[in-house]
């Protein structure tokens, strides 16, 4: 459990990177179909996050 709270920092870092990285036009055209903020998170964004929610739980667990 203490190893998890002391490898927070590292993957909160790594999920800013990959987020910024996530294109804006896959938000923009989300947008211009009529979702919300949170329709746009949950069918746009935290499906690419998919590879990275394994990588952070491969190195959390290592």
């Amino acid at each position: 459990m203490l190893y998890a709270v002391y490898g927070l920092s590292f993957n909160v870092f790594v999920y800013t990177a990959f987020i910024k990285s996530i294109p804006a036009e896959l938000e923009e055209a989300a947008i211009m179909d009529g979702a919300s903020v949170w329709t746009t998170f949950r069918q746009v964004i935290f499906p690419l996050l998919t590879p990275m929610n394994a990588t952070v739980g491969i190195l959390t667990c290592m």
